[in-house]
Order: C-alpha cells, then sequence, then structure tokens
C-alpha cells in the first residue's frame, strides 16, 4: 500500500475529516474515520475506454479547492509489468461513492506527484485552477504537466523553472504554521523542517525532488512573480547529518511536533 492520502480538516463532496485513501496497486483503498473498516478495492480506474489497469503509486491529492468538486484527483504511474515505457496514463478524479471519471490521458513514462491548485491567478499564474502533475523519468529533461477543468494538457519543460530541471515526486502548497516531514527511506528516517522556515512562503508551491531520477533530492520553492509573469524557483537541497547524499519519498505538512532524535 501507498499513497496515503487524508481528506484534510474539511468536509465538502461527501469526503469527511478523518478518511485515509490510498493506492493499491490499481486502484483507491479507503480507511474510515477512526479505522472502523478498511477497504482495499473502494474503487478501481477503469472505465469503458481505459480497460488495461495502471499502477497508482503515491499520486492522490483531495481537491480543496473546489474546481474538481472536492473529489479525489489521481494520477496513475507504471505498467503492471512494473516497466515505465512512455504509454497512456490516466488522470481521474474520483466522486465520494467511489465512482472514477476519466479526466485525460498523458502519453509519458511515468506520473507521480499531483496537486489541484485554487483558481487564483495572481498566486499561480497560467497554472490556477489546474491540476499540477510531472514526469521524473521523462527524457531528456523531466516534465510538469497542467490539466484544465475541460481536460486539455499543457506539458511544461521544467527546466525553464530551474536549471537542472525539477524531477518532481510530491506537491504541496505551503500552509501557515505547519512543520514539513519528510520520509528517507534509506536511512529510515523522518525528516524535518520546521514552520519558520516557510513563514515567508506562506500559499506558495512546493514540489519535492525524490532525488533518484536526479541528484541531489530537494525541495523547490515556486513562488509565482506577476511582474516577470514567471515563478521564482528557490532549491533547498538535502543532505544527512554525516554528509551523505539524502533520498526524499513523499512529504506531507503537519501541526503536530515530532521531537529531533538524541
Amino acid at each position: 500500500m501507498s499513497g496515503t492520502n487524508g481528506a484534510g480538516a474539511s468536509n465538502a463532496g461527501g469526503f469527511f475529516s478523518g478518511q485515509t485513501y490510498f493506492g493499491d496497486t490499481t486502484g483507491i483503498g479507503r480507511i474510515t474515520r477512526n479505522a472502523a473498516t478498511v477497504t482495499t478495492n473502494w474503487c478501481v480506474l477503469t472505465n469503458g475506454t481505459v480497460e488495461n489497469q495502471m499502477l497508482l503509486r503515491g499520486s492522490l491529492c483531495w481537491d480543496r479547492t473546489g474546481v474538481w468538486s472536492n473529489h479525489l484527483v489521481g494520477v496513475t504511474s507504471g505498467n503492471l509489468n512494473g516497466g515505465t515505457d512512455p504509454a497512456l496514463k490516466g488522470v481521474w478524479r474520483v466522486d465520494a461513492q467511489g465512482q472514477p471519471t476519466l479526466i485525460t490521458q498523458i502519453e509519458t513514462s511515468h506520473l507521480e506527484g499531483v496537486i489541484t491548485l485554487p483558481n487564483d491567478t495572481n498566486k499561480f499564474g497560467p497554472w490556477a485552477g489546474k491540476i499540477i502533475t510531472g514526469d521524473e523519468e521523462a527524457s531528456p529533461v523531466a516534465l510538469i504537466y497542467m490539466i484544465s477543468p475541460n481536460g486539455v494538457v499543457t506539458t511544461n519543460d521544467s527546466t525553464q523553472l530551474f536549471p537542472d530541471g525539477i524531477y518532481t515526486e510530491d506537491f504541496e502548497i505551503i500552509p501557515t504554521n505547519q512543520d514539513l516531514f519528510a520520509c528517507d527511506p534509506d536511512a529510515g528516517l523522518v525528516v524535518k523542517l520546521p514552520a519558520s522556515y516557510f513563514t515567508n512562503h506562506i500559499g506558495d508551491l512546493l514540489i519535492n525532488q525524490a532525488g533518484e531520477a536526479n541528484v541531489p533530492a530537494a525541495l523547490f520553492i515556486l513562488h509565482w512573480n506577476s511582474g516577470l509573469a514567471g515563478f521564482e524557483t528557490l532549491r533547498i537541497t538535502y543532505r544527512r547529518p554525516n554528509g551523505s547524499i539524502g533520498h526524499f519519498e513523499h512529504v506531507a505538512f503537519a501541526p503536530i511536533n515530532i521531537p529531533p532524535l538524541h
């Protein structure tokens, strides 16, 4: 099981605070509030057009914007045989009854990480109101995709955002007064960046780079500059305390405190 994603602190679209959704091979599982019920096949991402199921790997978000009806949004990652050759990957939304709707398909190698952005052009420019996802394994450079409500896909060369490109693993909107927690699975660590670090970046887009498809593992903060009609990008490189190159899987902001190891 992978790709855990809580419904957040809001109740909308038939989803309720405390529910948790996760990727389970070719579908979506659900854990109800207080872990009362666990269903591994709550939703299977197929319809009359898409019958060849694709893996769902760490690529769920709950739409907090309302643009996508406060539904779950998921993107498929790899093929059932484990390959990542370019092929059609699905972008779906799923209602509270577990009914999937295919928004569009993108011919690419691997989709991972997804978010819906508020429809605020002053904050996100042409990305406002869109689904944002990416392919860290695209060649020769990592790609970021914007999907509009009518299913139109715009492809972005990530080197336009940062010279080395951004090899997307995860996306988050930076909230007020919450620490960021990240998983370094190779070292068995949960890494924390304190909320104070993000004081000047509230509401900006955070993109996580795992450090697998491109070294180093890093966090990228994207701030829309309307005067320049483009994003200003800040990279935060991750290295372990011993100086070795780290590895980031998915990240999450949370209003909790986990004390450091001593």
